[in-house]
């Protein structure tokens, strides 16, 4: 558990968003955008300056999208974790 500022620097949006769908779907499970912003709460604490804590878990999953860990499964906010 990162409990300084600087672990929750050094293991970033990426790092904390990739542990949580780990956490919550299996590889081939299909989650919701509702499903992440379920977790505002979450990166709001570990992230209390950041008042766009929504737009930036969007841009995060465009991220794990990038890195091959999540792919879009339609338009309307369906994801599928297709990575470990």
């Amino acid at each position: 558990v990162c409990n300084t500022i600087a672990c929750t620097m050094a293991k970033g949006w990426v790092g904390y968003l990739r542990d949580e769908i780990r956490k919550r779907w299996a590889v081939g499970e299909v989650f919701e955008l509702d499903d992440i912003y379920r977790l505002e709460s979450y990166f709001s604490a570990l992230y209390p300056r950041n008042r766009h804590v929504r737009a930036r878990l969007r841009e995060t999953l465009q991220i794990l999208r990038d890195q091959g860990f999540i792919e879009f499964v339609n338009y309307h906010g369906m994801y599928r974790r297709v990575a470990e």
